[in-house]
C-alpha cells in the first residue's frame, strides 16, 4: 500500500479500529482486466495488510465476527461504542 493511500484509511480519520479493505472490491487482480493489473485485493487490520485476495463470498461472514471479536475484547460496564459497517457484495450484470 503506498504511502499517501495510508492517509485515507479510516484509522487516520478519527476510526479507532479498522478492518476491511482499504478501497473498491472491484480492483483486485482478477477484476478489470484491461485496467490492470492490479496487486491483489488487501484486507487490511487497522494500517497492516493481513491478507491479500481474501474470497470476497466469505467478506460478510469474516467482517461480523471480526465485530463481536472487537465489542467482546473491548466491552466496558456501562460504556457505548458506535460501528459502523460497510458491507462488500458482490454485484452481477447480464
Amino acid at each position: 500500500m503506498k504511502k499517501f493511500q495510508l492517509l485515507f484509511l479510516p484509522t487516520n480519520q478519527g476510526f479507532d479500529y479498522y478492518f476491511g479493505l482499504p478501497f473498491s472490491n472491484d480492483m483486485g487482480s482478477n477484476a478489470r482486466p484491461a485496467k490492470g493489473p492490479y496487486d491483489p485485493l488487501p484486507i487490511m487490520r487497522n494500517e497492516e495488510i493481513i491478507e491479500r485476495g481474501p474470497d470476497q463470498a466469505l467478506l460478510t461472514k469474516r467482517y461480523t465476527e471480526e465485530t463481536v471479536q472487537f465489542i467482546e475484547e473491548n466491552k466496558a460496564p456501562g460504556a457505548g461504542y458506535h460501528k459502523l459497517a460497510g458491507q462488500n457484495t458482490e454485484e452481477y450484470y447480464e
